[in-house]
């Protein structure tokens, strides 16, 4: 039977997938962005030419496989903002699900159905992408609650990408217990029907000199150092499972540490270094103790963070009417976790130098990932997506080292002040989700203030997790904690415990 459409989250609701009828998500119904493989589906991305231009999916892309034996149902196709590129939710096209926390206010994108499907209560939990911010922001702008893992921590085998270097699979819930369930699914051992994980976890891009180049096979890792493979074809299906490093050597496991160094058995420390015990990395200094799974993630969920830092620069980022109720989601926080906050800057050079570079590199991989499909299938798209994807055409060719040098020192940066037990604490978003229907320009304002913050775990390949907190006048706010790499389920397991 298919799904009501009362709030429009749905392009296909007639869409069922039953699960395997066993297993921790038994009895659980989801929904995936229209980017995900499902097999005998045709996905849109979010827009009509590449619907058409494209075949139906012939499997299922490796996340959805795992709910689905882990028990759950997938019940229909979420819209999605057009190829995943903008943060506002309103499709030209397909038009704009309605967010149910405000009617006339816009869900956020671009995993814009996802959000409204389980803030509507369609579905249990919902799949999306993050890239930008796509999981993050209409979780906030919607009342529920997101994740965005480690980058490479969770297969995106048989997702229509965006820019690889920064793609995410994320997901979405009505309450901390049921996202720390299905990420516990998500996060768990790589999928025998998939490739193998990523290299290091934190490639963002085919580069050559700086310059992107298609036919250059290196990818750039955060800090710097060359990882060749974990690239994504078009259609979403990962390129090859077997990756070296760039000078011919393997990645151990597929797996390197953030210092560039192979880490043996699969175990790496969220800033680099071995960790102590009976494990070693691949040039001998031990690496054990909290091991990791070989996705990045640990598989136990068994640290608790014992440090929380608020960066004052993101917090200026808050509406001045949303800031007092961040600040009682903040004590709450707090509270919870029988910790106190202290004050960290992370950005002397301002989060808009941060986004500004994150818009760049991201821009050039998304030119580098669909210019072709775009040059050869002339595609329309609304006006503002359209204006996007002419400015990311006029970065190819560029240098964009200045860039990629600066990403690595602020991804080095973060990761050694958060390490294995440390958090940041952040609005999501500036405040609440903006009016339907804004001026293109009030648009690119709300999608630059949401960035300014949502571009800090990309551009360091950082978990996050997103909080409803209730705003002014009722609308829905958000509040996230970052984590430091690979601490997803340790993240999870914390926010399920403290946050009451």
């Amino acid at each position: 039977m298919a799904l009501h459409n009362l709030h429009g989250a749905f392009r296909v609701p007639e869409l069922e997938v039953p699960g395997s009828g066993h297993g921790v998500l038994q009895g659980l119904t989801f929904t995936v962005k229209d980017v995900f493989a499902v097999a005998g589906h045709r996905s849109s991305a979010g827009n009509p030419d590449w619907l058409r231009s494209h075949e139906p999916a012939a499997a299922h892309a490796a996340a959805v496989r795992k709910l689905l034996e882990a028990g759950a149902t997938l019940r229909g196709a979420a819209h999605t903002d057009e190829l995943m590129y903008s943060l506002g939710g309103e499709n030209y096209h397909y038009g704009t699900p309605v967010n149910p926390r405000g009617e006339n206010r816009i869900p956020g994108g671009s995993s814009s159905g996802s959000a409204v499907a389980v803030a509507c209560g369609s579905v249990d939990f919902a799949l999306g992408t993050d890239t930008g911010g796509s999981v993050r922001v209409p979780s906030a702008y919607c009342g529920v609650f997101g994740f965005r893992p480690t980058h490479g921590a969770v297969s995106l085998e048989g997702v229509i990408p965006l820019a690889p270097g920064f793609d995410t699979v994320g997901w979405i819930a009505g309450s901390t217990e049921l996202l720390l369930k299905a990420g516990r699914v998500l996060l768990g051992p790589v999928d025998s029907g998939g490739a193998g994980a990523a290299c290091s976890g934190d490639n963002s891009m085919e580069q050559s000199g700086g310059r992107m180049d298609k036919s250059a096979g290196e990818y750039m890792d955060v800090n710097g150092s060359e990882c060749a493979g974990n690239r994504t074809n078009a259609n979403g299906s990962e390129c090859a499972s077997n990756r070296t490093n760039a000078n011919g050597s393997e990645c151990a496991s597929n797996r390197t540490n953030v210092n560039g160094s192979e880490c043996a058995s699969n175990r790496t420390n969220a800033n680099g270094n071995g960790y102590a015990g009976d494990h070693t990395n691949a040039n001998g200094s031990e690496c054990a103790g909290n091991r990791t799974n070989v996705n990045g993630s640990n598989p136990a969920g068994n640290r608790r963070p014992a440090r929380l830092f608020i960066p004052p620069e993101a917090w200026a980022l808050a509406e001045p009417d949303s800031a007092a109720f961040l600040k009682s989601g903040l004590d709450k926080l707090q509270s919870g976790a029988s910790l106190q906050a202290a004050e960290a800057v992370i950005a002397p050079e301002g989060l808009k130098t941060w986004m500004d570079v994150f818009r760049e590199l991201q821009g050039a991989e998304i030119w580098v990932t669909h210019g072709e499909w775009i040059g050869r299938e002339q595609p329309v798209f609304g006006p503002d997506i359209a204006a996007r994807f002419a400015w990311a055409a006029g970065l190819a060719g560029a240098d964009h080292s200045p860039a990629l040098a600066l990403r690595s020192q602020i991804a080095q940066r973060l990761r050694a002040l958060l390490g294995n037990d440390g958090c940041l604490v952040i609005p999501t978003v500036p405040g609440p989700a903006p009016l339907r229907g804004a001026a293109p320009e009030q648009l690119e304002r709300n999608r630059s203030g949401a960035m300014m913050l949502s571009c800090m775990a990309g551009l360091a390949g950082l978990p996050q997790v997103t909080l409803p907190v209730a705003g002014p006048g009722g609308l829905p706010l958000g509040l996230s904690v970052i984590g430091g790499p690979g601490q997803d389920l340790e993240l999870l397991s914390w926010i399920q415990e403290i946050w009451l």
